[in-house]
């Protein structure tokens, strides 16, 4: 009954009364939905959609190099433009080694403990300084000279630091 007050003025007019606003701040349903469907967009859409993301990529980079055309450096940037991104990167759970295999930038994670690999899947340049390595989303982290010390993972708020080894 409470939703209904307000619920017929909000699609139409975009508006969104104090009450409603209180409502869904303060129902512990309502925020447990919002943590739930957070979970369910990072663990699932998010993951099939780099999938997707990904596979689009490497078909164009294929086709560009069946037809002789340049890639779109919009797209993902050549692996030669991120070698100051190879190395040994160590985390409290897990390493990271980015190595150059046939001219393409990959990733394994090693868990810390056993040394079993647990994932291996190409790093995607989106910048010199970002990058997506499977659901994960990557940044560069610099000292103030400005060389790589190390890579910070994220995928929605759990983030883990690396450090690069030296």
């Amino acid at each position: 009954a409470r939703t209904s007050q307000y619920a017929s003025a909000t699609i139409p007019f975009l508006a969104f009364p104090d009450v409603m606003i209180d409502h869904c701040m303060e129902d512990p349903f309502y925020f447990n939905s919002m943590v739930h469907f957070h979970f369910i967009n990072l663990r699932n859409h998010v993951r099939y959609t780099l999938n997707f993301r990904n596979r689009a990529i490497d078909i164009h980079e294929r086709l560009a190099e069946e037809m002789n055309l340049a890639l779109d450096s919009t797209l993902v940037l050549k692996s030669v433009e991120c070698q100051h991104l190879l190395g040994h990167y160590s985390a409290p759970d897990f390493n990271l080694n980015i190595v150059m295999e046939q001219d393409k930038l990959m990733g394994y994670q090693i868990d810390e403990n056993t040394g079993v690999e647990l994932e291996a899947s190409r790093v995607y340049s989106e910048t010199p300084d970002e990058f997506i390595f499977g659901d994960m989303f990557g940044r560069v982290v610099r000292d103030k000279a400005g060389a790589v010390s190390g890579l910070r993972l994220s995928l929605g708020r759990i983030s883990t630091e690396l450090v690069k080894d030296s």
